[in-house]
């Protein structure tokens, strides 16, 4: 049982806040080594399709799905999994040891394709030390590095899409 996500929402935003002034660097598809992809369970299957695609690319490719209350989930994948039941404390917030496990994930780039009311996923992608940050543009405050405009509960798949296009796009800056 979860008790509210204010809190988490609370923290979410005072993280978002202090994003523009981490270190980062713009750097492209051609000169990531490490990718991370953070997506949820509703959209496993096209995650792992979008995965599969990076790693044609000669990219190492981790993973980290969140599981909401109440969904079943899969054993036998690398990703990390997230789970709210037994991952998260009463506050939403995730415990210390997902968080240290997901932190330790390398990743040059970490492309975020969680849906917009996974606050858990936001508040770890905003804890990551990546350097550079993609995702889809929340309307609530802007987080990542490079944030694409979509529909609220737009196509995953087109996300990443864009999320690609541009990302071949851009060259690398420090």
């Amino acid at each position: 049982m979860r008790l509210t996500s204010y809190c988490i929402k609370s923290k979410i935003k005072t993280l978002a806040k202090q994003a523009p002034r981490r270190e980062h660097a713009y750097c492209g598809l051609g000169q990531a080594k490490d990718l991370l992809m953070v997506y949820s369970h509703k959209d496993k299957s096209i995650a792992e399709e979008c995965m599969v695609r990076l790693r044609e690319l000669d990219k190492n490719v981790y993973g980290c799905m969140y599981i909401p209350g109440g969904q079943a989930y899969e054993t036998g994948t690398d990703d990390l999994q997230v789970k709210e039941e037994t991952d998260t404390d009463l506050l939403m917030f995730p415990k210390t040891e997902v968080m240290k496990r997901f932190t330790n994930l390398p990743a040059d780039i970490l492309i975020d394709l969680s849906r917009p009311g996974d606050h858990v996923m936001k508040y770890m992608v905003l804890s990551h030390p990546a350097l550079l940050k993609v995702g889809r543009k929340s309307q609530e405050q802007a987080f990542h590095d490079l944030s694409i405009l979509m529909d609220e509960e737009g196509d995953v798949q087109a996300l990443f899409d864009h999320i690609i296009f541009y990302l071949q796009t851009i060259g690398c800056s420090k």
